[in-house]
């Protein structure tokens, strides 16, 4: 039998890092506090390997499911295509904290996971690309044991097989806990919310108190002034779930009662002030900046984002790079007083902003700031928040949330295709990398800094978003006779991928094809 039959205990080290303050934009939690979604986000579905099985998708919130035959099973989960499925076959375990999944055996004629039979009652972590046969495999013996191809291969003849896909990654209690570690009380949020335009997250409580000292009017992380305070209920969800499962972690009572009698933020939030653009502060001189802030001193430094985002001059005192007081050891560049400095969106220092440098300092599509390839020992945060040369950024091992603008028919055919065809998402990446190197691809997509190259530096975000948009031209390559005929006999919408009824109406999305572009306009 397989050694992955007991789960391997979570490692600190093993996580997949990534930002939960992505996830806390005031638009959505507003969208979620008018109409609250009826399920958490899909983390993971289990793929048919065979026609005419249902898909099995695992939510955020699905707890314990049960697979099977029985009649006292969920519809969704109800598998009826094969005598040789037990009432309970098998559970399906997922955690709302660390997305992990496990599969536990509860049937008479077993569970095979890779061809191995699952020990009974045991519970096995599943992984991306795991091959799931609820049915003995055709080439199994008697010890359980089968080859990985044959699971696929074979006919299926009441066969039930799946491929277990992963569409959220797995992270751990230990990132899990910082990420949801408030930066003033560095305790788990109690009531967070997030701050406009910087999208850092803080107890409402502890903002509170910290506006109410008067002298702060800045957020207590990055100093930006704030314009706007929104409660983000998706992080709310998280940190009660997170506490569910570590208790130790929760505050006394006292502690809480404090946060609450401080919290002045109303449930839809509050709006501090006005944003104002930075070109309307501006004559159009990137050198009069400085002129405007509101600092009265004259020594301030001036510190821009990006030249698509809101913000405001920060006055800055003394030294606030390397290159301030020390040549740089790359090109002995030292900065001018009162140079412009740029804020790096992953470590949040300041560096000297210099476009001609030769060295990347901005996104190429979001045209946010950051150091990494432009210090000499490189980003301290580059772990976290990646800035690279596009085909340089790791394959992801799911699709990227943006494909097809969020369609999840359109998504959740292209995942059972590659599923089918046992085509992993980072060899779709290979693909579309190839076909994107040689320009028979090229992402649809805004960009105001000129056309984009494999080799143009963008951060993470953005690199799913240009991936996303390639995944578009896979999709219309692929030949109609390797797509289920439910797929191809749909007529394409007269809007195609511009169409905004795909995602208000469910049936719309079904019944028409949203993988092309616009039909021209009528004469």
């Amino acid at each position: 039998m397989s050694d992955r039959s007991s789960p391997s205990p979570l490692k600190e080290d093993t996580a997949v890092p990534h930002s939960l303050e992505d996830e806390a934009t005031a638009e959505a939690d507003l969208f979620d506090l008018a109409a609250p979604p009826l399920q958490q986000p899909l983390v993971a579905r289990l793929v048919p390997v065979y026609a005419g099985l249902p898909t099995l998708d695992l939510h955020q919130d699905s707890g314990n499911v049960v697979v099977g035959r029985g009649r006292d099973i969920a519809e969704g989960y109800r598998i009826d295509a094969s005598g040789q499925l037990s009432a309970r076959h098998c559970e399906l375990l997922v955690d709302p904290v660390t997305l992990r999944v496990e599969l536990r055996d509860t049937s008479t004629n077993g569970t095979f996971v890779n061809g191995a039979r699952v020990e009974k009652g045991k519970r096995l972590t599943l992984q991306n690309g795991d091959v799931v046969a609820l049915t003995r495999p055709a080439d199994a013996g008697a010890d359980g044991q089968a080859s990985r191809s044959a699971v696929v291969n074979i006919a299926a003849n009441g066969r039930v097989g799946y491929m277990f896909q992963r569409l959220k990654q797995e992270t751990t209690r230990a990132r899990m806990r910082e990420a949801l570690t408030c930066f003033v009380c560095k305790s788990v949020f109690h009531r967070p919310c997030s701050l406009r335009p910087c999208m850092h997250v803080f107890c409402a409580g502890c903002i509170s108190a910290w506006m109410a000292r008067g002298e702060q009017e800045g957020c207590p992380q990055c100093c930006e002034s704030i314009t706007d305070i929104r409660p983000t209920h998706r992080l709310q969800s998280l940190a009660e779930s997170f506490l569910l499962s570590d208790p130790a972690s929760r505050r006394p009572a006292e502690e809480l009662a404090q946060l609450d009698t401080a919290d002045v933020i109303p449930p839809t939030g509050m709006t501090l002030g006005k944003r104002g653009r930075s070109d309307e502060n501006a004559s159009g001189d990137d050198g009069e900046d400085g002129a405007h802030s509101d600092s009265a001193s004259n020594t301030a430094l001036t510190v821009r984002h990006a030249a698509l985002t809101f913000v405001h001059a920060m006055p800055l005192a003394g030294p606030q790079c390397a290159e301030c007081d020390t040549p740089s050891c790359i090109d002995g560049f030292q900065c001018p007083v009162d140079g412009p400095h740029l804020r790096c969106s992953a470590c949040r220092s300041c560096f000297a902003e210099r476009p001609l440098c030769g060295r990347p300092q901005r996104c190429h599509v979001c045209s946010l700031a950051f150091c990494h390839l432009y210090r000499a020992g490189g980003c301290a945060c580059s772990d976290l928040l990646p800035f690279k040369p596009f085909k340089e950024h790791e394959p992801p091992n799911e699709l990227p949330p943006q494909t097809f603008h969020g369609n999840t028919i359109e998504q959740g055919i292209l995942s059972n295709y590659l599923a089918s065809h046992r085509i992993l998402v980072k060899e779709a990446w290979a693909a579309a990398l190839a076909k994107f190197e040689v320009g028979e691809w090229v992402p649809d997509m805004i960009l105001i800094n000129g056309a984009m190259r494999t080799d143009s530096p963008v951060c993470r975000r953005c690199a799913a978003a240009v991936f996303a948009a390639l995944l578009f031209n896979y999709r219309r390559q692929l030949a109609s006779d390797e797509l289920p005929e439910s797929v191809t006999k749909r007529p394409d919408c007269w809007y195609g991928k511009e169409c905004r009824t795909q995602f208000l109406g469910h049936q719309h999305a079904q019944s028409f094809n949203h993988v092309c572009y616009q039909k021209k306009s009528k004469e």
